[in-house]
């Protein structure tokens, strides 16, 4: 009896340790959640869950997939080759370069865990075990996005923000239209589109009604999220992702030549970009009107209903109950209370020539390469460039660190080589990711939401660096889905 129990418990921990989508959901929190301000006061047991169990369960990931690629017949894939050469030349000549500093190999351990503890691990695994993964991942990506988006929404609804005194952002808002999850507004912005599409992969997968109905809500609530943090990168991606999708469901659907239903797509595609930017939008201003009658509400300000075609007003509250209460006579002492300044929120323009100071800092790196021609091509190290870019530059202490901008950064930190390893790396993996894709408008099998989920990471790679940043919360998922989609299939003849 005991021997059974314990023979168990035992292929219970194994099955846990070994879960691909359990280890990327654990990296994903750590990322979104638990570096957060309102966590600040628990830093330090946060710190040593990284250092003690999250990089060793992701070194074991590692070894794992060299014990079964050890056990498979067969040559390595291209694709694996490529990360391999590109971790090699991460590693090596930067560690001659700059020694085994923390940052270096804390970066070292993120790109080796997530090029194969996740991507080469799942990829090469048996197609029925990538499909409980998938499973399990949306699942749990599916409940993250409940608690989160709830408590976010709330926090949108009543107007309020919490632990604001434990760092630079609270979870709410941040000056009074930004809505955070304890992190910027741009990073939760991020958190949020990974897991919304992440917890869409679920609406395909699930065979009862009521488990895809829970899925879809909790797609939607990430994607709410989205738009209410007021970030245009990340709102920009879901939309260009949706776009993507709804190319690929109309050309698997579509029974017609390529060239008839290719324009059937992008019609479709265009028409969903249409509706989303403006969907998108009006929420947004929405949202605004309602932050700005709740602001000014408690600051004694309130905004009046605005006559037939006409825009919203602003009255103070306490004039107004003023006039209609009996004059007392004024004293020479009584000094005049100062009206209250009504509270007057803009929404963002969608377009913003200096990309809100980036185009400065990119100025800065080109700069620099132009100066350091050895630095473009091999690189400067990890997290070695953006104080030397921003050091004459007017600019605030949290957005001068990186490059705001994936593939730059990735240049300033390992050259032109790392980037065009990484570049043939994406080349390796394209007809079968576009494969999967397209495919996957006809057959849904969550992979489509997956296919988004990379096109929108990629997206807001062109003003974010947190995409190909060692194991961040981005590049996390990016890599579970290209496992996924990378992953040889037979059953399916390509769409395209």
């Amino acid at each position: 009896m005991m021997e059974r129990i314990e023979r168990r418990i035992r292929a219970l921990l194994l099955s846990l340790a070994s879960n691909v989508g359990l280890y990327a959901l654990a990296s994903f929190l750590f990322m979104g959640v638990l570096i957060t301000s309102p966590l600040r006061w628990v830093q330090d047991q946060v710190q040593n869950y990284f250092s003690f169990i999250l990089i060793p369960w992701g070194m074991a990931l590692c070894l794992l997939r060299l014990i079964r690629r050890q056990q498979l017949a067969g040559s390595v894939g291209a694709d694996v080759r490529v990360l391999f050469v590109l971790l090699v030349w991460i590693v090596v000549p930067f560690a001659y370069r700059f020694g085994l500093t923390y940052n270096n190999i804390n970066s070292w351990c993120g790109y080796a865990i997530v090029f194969f503890g996740i991507y080469a691990l799942l990829r090469e695994d048996a197609p029925e075990r990538r499909g409980r993964m998938l499973d399990w991942a949306g699942g749990a990506f599916c409940v993250f996005s409940l608690l989160y988006g709830a408590a976010l929404l709330y926090c949108a609804v009543t107007v309020q923000t919490f632990a604001a005194d434990q760092g630079d952002y609270g979870f709410g808002f941040y000056k009074n239209m930004f809505l955070c999850g304890g992190i910027h507004y741009n990073t939760t912005a991020m958190v949020a589109l990974s897991a919304m599409f992440m917890s869409l992969s679920g609406t395909a997968r699930r065979k009862h009604l009521p488990a895809r109905f829970v899925h879809l809500l909790a797609a939607l609530m990430m994607a709410v999220v989205v738009v209410l943090t007021q970030s245009r990168t990340a709102r920009y991606a879901m939309i260009a992702a949706l776009a993507a999708g709804a190319l690929s469901v109309v050309m698997g659907h579509v029974r017609a030549r390529l060239p008839v239903r290719l324009l059937c797509g992008l019609l479709a595609a265009a028409l969903t970009a249409v509706i989303c930017y403006a969907g998108t939008s009006l929420l947004s201003g929405a949202a605004l009107e309602h932050y700005m009658r709740v602001e000014n509400k408690r600051a004694g300000v309130a905004m009046e209903q605005p006559e037939e075609g006409g825009l919203p007003k602003l009255t103070a509250v306490a004039a107004a109950e003023e006039e209609s209460a009996p004059q007392a006579a004024p004293t020479p002492e009584a000094e005049p209370t100062p009206e209250a300044t009504p509270l007057e929120l803009t929404a963002r323009k969608a377009t913003d020539t200096s990309f809100n100071g980036r185009v400065t800092i990119w100025k800065g790196l080109f700069a620099f390469f132009k100066s350091n021609p050895k630095a473009l091509l091999i690189g400067n190290g990890v997290g070695r460039t953006g104080s030397i870019v921003v050091e004459n530059i007017s600019w605030d202490q949290l957005s001068g660190i990186t490059m705001h901008n994936t593939y730059l950064q990735f240049i300033a930190d390992f050259g032109l080589v790392g980037l065009a390893l990484m570049c043939l790396f994406f080349l390796t993996i394209l007809v079968p990711c576009l494969r999967a894709f397209f495919a996957a408008g006809r057959r849904p099998d969550g992979r489509l939401s997956l296919g988004m989920a990379v096109v929108a990471i990629l997206i807001t790679g062109l003003m974010e660096s947190a995409p190909l940043g060692e194991m961040t919360s981005m590049n996390v998922v990016l890599f579970f889905a290209l496992g996924i989609l990378a992953a040889p299939r037979e059953e399916e003849a390509p769409a395209l």
